[in-house]
């Protein structure tokens, strides 16, 4: 097929409207790639111009999407189904447009008729004739005909544009068709259009255009997402409209943080919407595969060499500006799997990065060393180290633990070792006076913190406060968090099974089950621990003190795994 000439969406709209205006029966078609958006944009255009420059002969509108439909009668009786007045254009069909059309029928088919066929069963008898009658009422109509190539196998082209042909020379219609190019099922199409067809447009949006439309030129944090759906190319109109709904949902959560963090959200959901809906395009990541990347853009932390599917996943991301995933990362991509956000974990999460943030526009040096590695190809090893090592020490009141970790993974790998343990040292000797950035479990992304030594040598600090969580704090923490400290731990192991037994008889509701579970899995997940068995060990011996008072907690405590002996 030849190159046609470009047409902005301006001209395309210029040719509809002059369809529209014009008191002649015709037959235009719209074609355009899958997902470019041919539908919301007839949709939004009949609903605007139906009261300014539709021709006064259309008397009724129909939309139909032949998806499925397998038949030439079920063609027929889809546009009756779907014939609204022309005042209804632009609303849904109700119960009152169709009572409508059924009392076209009746005046076709004769009131007494209609009464014997709809109270005689069955009615295959007089289908026909309903059917016969209810396309005898669609004259003077504006048809839309979408999904024309997922009709049903058994209609097929030639008879769908025959009847378009009927509806236009013998009822006074007017019919649009909306056509996915690419698609299966077109080339009956091409063969019988000349036959048909009295306009052909082609509806080739720009990316620009698309993002403009799905977004309506909302400013605020649109002009964001705008900004980073054009980087990355996203056409499609329906992953950008679902893309539009997550922002704003999160739009509360997130104005009033800083700038960055704002760009990072939306950057962020903008990326995981394309993926999550990329239509098994191989130029684009799965999301499961970008939510669980980590770091390995950086090619930090190992050589493996990467699969041959994956080098141009990770030349997309790296051409967005995309360079790991972090813990608020993983959140977003899960609300956008789900369809949902938790917004009380992402206001919790984006708080920590925001704090983040703040520290981070004080260490402008520390990112100044940084940007030897990043921005040059120079052989500066030593210089990179050193200014690494300046820098971070010289800052590490504001640097965070998860740069800790880069940096000291990075030396790592370089080989330079003790460097990277000495640097571990002066952070741990800077922030003496804040014990608590060495919980982990109580960092948002402290499961971004992945060098064994930081976990170490943080854990035998925080080990060091004096105020040590109670049973039942940390009971509480662990029945909605996913890790723990060694001080957590040794809590547990040194709990006597009188104190566990104290706990559950004080507490009530739902969150009790969730404190018995957990406590429990440590023997799961022992692997030869003699600390997490004697957790497990207790906590069970605590069950077996509450059931052995009555048969009613016996039944209780049975369906946590714990039999009393008298029912062994």
């Amino acid at each position: 097929m030849t190159d046609k000439p470009y047409l902005s969406i301006e001209n395309v709209r210029t040719c509809l409207i002059r369809f529209l205006e014009s008191d002649e029966a015709s037959v235009i078609a719209i074609r355009g790639g899958w997902g470019v958006g041919k539908t919301h944009f007839w949709n939004e255009l009949i609903s605007e111009v139906v009261n300014t420059n539709l021709h006064e002969s259309v008397k009724s509108y129909s939309y139909i999407s032949l998806f499925g439909i397998d038949s030439l009668e079920g063609f027929k009786y889809a546009i009756f189904e779907n014939t609204v007045p022309r005042s209804m254009i632009g609303k849904p069909i109700t119960l009152e447009s169709f009572s409508e059309n059924v009392g076209k029928v009746s005046q076709i088919l004769g009131k007494r008729a209609l009464k014997t066929i709809f109270s005689t069963k069955p009615l295959n008898g007089f289908s026909r004739a309903v059917d016969s009658a209810s396309f005898l009422s669609v004259r003077n109509t504006l048809i839309c005909v979408d999904d024309m190539e997922r009709k049903g196998e058994k209609l097929s082209s030639r008879d769908s544009l025959g009847l378009i042909s009927y509806l236009k020379e013998h009822r006074c219609c007017k019919v649009v068709l909306l056509l996915n190019d690419g698609e299966d099922g077109m080339d009956e199409y091409i063969k019988y259009r000349e036959k048909v067809i009295d306009i052909e447009l082609e509806y080739r949006p720009s990316v620009k255009d698309n993002v403009d439309i799905a977004f309506d030129a909302q400013r605020g944090i649109f002009d964001i997402a705008n900004e980073y759906a054009c980087s990355l190319n996203s056409s499609n109109i329906r992953t950008l409209l679902k893309t539009k709904r997550y922002i704003s949902i999160l739009s509360a959560t997130i104005s009033d943080l800083e700038i960055e963090v704002q760009r990072e959200v939306v950057s962020s959901v903008v990326l995981f919407c394309l993926c999550f809906y990329r239509a098994g395009n191989p130029l684009i990541p799965p999301l499961d595969y970008v939510a669980n990347i980590g770091s390995k853009l950086f090619r930090i932390g190992g050589d493996k060499e990467i699969p041959e599917n994956e080098k141009p996943w990770h030349k997309f991301l790296m051409s967005f500006g995309y360079r790991t995933t972090n813990q608020l990362d993983k959140v977003l991509a899960r609300g956008v799997e789900a369809g949902f956000f938790d917004l009380e974990e992402v206001n919790k999460i984006a708080t920590a990065r925001n704090e983040e943030v703040l520290q981070h526009k004080s260490t402008q040096e520390f990112h100044d060393a940084w940007s030897l590695y990043h921005n040059t190809f120079e052989e500066n090893e030593d210089q990179l180290v050193e200014e690494l090592q300046r820098s971070l020490v010289r800052n590490a009141k504001t640097v965070s633990p998860t740069n800790l970790n880069g940096t000291v993974v990075l030396l790592r790998d370089l080989g330079r070792e003790e460097i990277a343990d000495k640097i571990i040292e002066q952070y741990v000797l800077a922030r003496k006076d804040q014990p608590k950035v060495f919980d982990l479990n109580d960092y948002a992304f402290g499961g971004d913190v992945t060098d064994s030594k930081i976990r170490e040598v943080f854990a035998s600090e925080y080990e060091k406060i004096d105020s040590r969580p109670s049973l039942l704090d940390v009971l509480e923490r662990l029945s909605t968090t996913n890790g723990w400290s060694p001080i957590d731990e040794e809590v547990l192991a040194e709990s006597t099974p009188e104190d566990y037994v104290s706990i559950f008889d004080s507490e009530r509701g739902e969150h009790l089950d969730q404190y018995v579970r957990v406590g429990l899995k440590f023997r799961e997940w022992s692997n030869g621990n003699d600390v997490r068995e004697k957790i497990g060990r207790n906590l069970e011996e605590a069950l077996q003190i509450i059931g052995q008072r009555s048969r009613l907690n016996r039944r209780r405590v049975k369906k946590f795994g714990v039999i009393i002996e008298d029912d062994a």
